[in-house]
């Protein structure tokens, strides 16, 4: 069974026939869209460094297209943050509740990483098949799809891009790809589940939905994370409950908790900056011993100095996209085992109101409380990690 492809003639068809696309006339969006779409195909190409260089200048001569993308992007980014600044009082509520409590996270050793983790393509297959089967059998199709139209592959062995993988999702021409680490264990099917969730998340957009609102989602919207979270979430969940790697598995989820404490963190001391240091995002231009300095002036805060990132390392975007996008993920995962028919009203309420920016009445509108859900991903997060402690004694 060959999961991943090693032909990458879809790719460069899809990436000459949008090289064509984008000389023809599009309004500012879809130029902005096309361009984008072409800089990301080319750049997770298998190219040599000479082809690439060629086909960028290519993209590059058109100058005007490149200002317009950047152009385009940073809008995007000061609407972001202007709305955060916006709602400041909301997230300041929503994450001081939240971090206000303790949580129980068991901390497996990492030397569980190195059991037994590699996994033939074949065994990958039919784990992710299993896992769809029970969790998201409308995703079969695509998962196949994807599969035996050669659109499935993985990173060079160098992976020099920093990441455990990505999807890119054509609006024009309703197609995919999507890249993996190089790995063949655990982590990288784990990674092909987050893909896969955001190809669904594309595909279910509705079809009457205007071009502009399905750029500004991946750009300006606070829950672009939010299912790709809830696949990955799940994927882990089934491999725990299924005695698949468990030892490993239950590490990836410690992983997945923590990385979303990480990021609300973070979110939380950036909520309390002053709005112009935020504007521009001009914290990332000033040492850390400045935005100290700004933090301390607030006693609404409390911060250990010593554990303070260096701030050209924060991201806001980031830290609220992952961030909520593993909440709200870790809350519809849990309603869906406790109540089914409260998840299928919450979630399908949810799948309209994702493609708003933030919404400080979410969850007024979804059909509960900050503190319901909130309790509700608490639990979650408790009761994991107590199968967690079960499932790593027993193995």
């Amino acid at each position: 069974m060959e999961l991943f492809s090693k032909n990458y003639d879809t790719l460069n068809e899809e990436i000459k026939k949008l090289l064509e696309e984008f000389n023809h006339h599009h309004n500012y969006q879809e130029t902005s869209y096309i361009f984008l779409l072409l800089y990301t195909m080319i750049f997770f190409n298998n190219y040599n460094e000479k082809e690439k260089i060629n086909y960028t200048h290519k993209l590059s001569k058109n100058y005007h297209h490149f200002q317009n993308k950047l152009e385009s992007q940073n809008k995007r980014q000061k609407y972001f943050l202007k709305d955060f600044i916006n709602n400041k009082e909301f997230y300041q509520k929503f994450l001081y509740l939240f971090l206000d409590n303790e949580k129980e996270i068991y901390m497996p050793a990492d030397d569980y990483l190195y059991d037994d983790n590699f996994l033939t393509e074949t065994d990958m297959y039919e784990i992710a098949i299993d896992f769809l089967k029970n969790y998201h059998p409308t995703a079969i199709n695509l998962f196949n799809e994807l599969i035996s139209n050669k659109r499935l592959y993985l990173l060079d062995k160098d992976n020099q891009y920093d990441c455990q993988g990505i999807s890119i999702y054509n609006f024009l021409y309703k197609s995919y790809f999507v890249f993996i680490a190089n790995d063949n264990d655990i982590n990288s099917l784990i990674s092909i589940m987050h893909e896969l969730g955001h190809i669904i998340d594309d595909i279910n957009i509705p079809i009457n939905t205007p071009n502009k609102e399905i750029y500004d989602y991946h750009f300006k919207s606070t829950y672009i994370e939010v299912i790709s979270s809830m696949y990955e979430k799940e994927f882990i969940d089934f491999l725990i409950k299924e005695n698949i790697n468990p030892k490993v598995a239950s590490l990836y989820l410690t992983n997945y908790y923590q990385t979303m404490y990480d990021d609300f963190e973070c979110l939380n001391l950036l909520s309390y900056l002053p709005n112009s240091l935020l504007q521009n995002e001009k914290y990332k231009t000033k040492d850390k011993f400045k935005i100290t300095e700004a933090l301390l002036e607030n006693p609404d805060i409390y911060f250990e100095q010593s554990e303070f990132l260096n701030p050209n390392i924060l991201d806001l975007k980031t830290h609220l996209n992952y961030g909520y996008g593993k909440f709200f993920a870790t809350y519809f995962s849990s309603l869906r085992k406790e109540s089914y028919s409260d998840f299928q009203s919450q979630f399908s309420k949810f799948l309209t109101l994702r493609l708003k920016n933030l919404d400080s009445d979410i969850f007024k509108n979804l059909g509960t409380t900050m503190d319901l859900a909130i309790s509700q991903v608490e639990s979650e997060i408790n009761q994991s990690s107590t199968k967690i402690k079960i499932k790593s004694k027993q193995n």
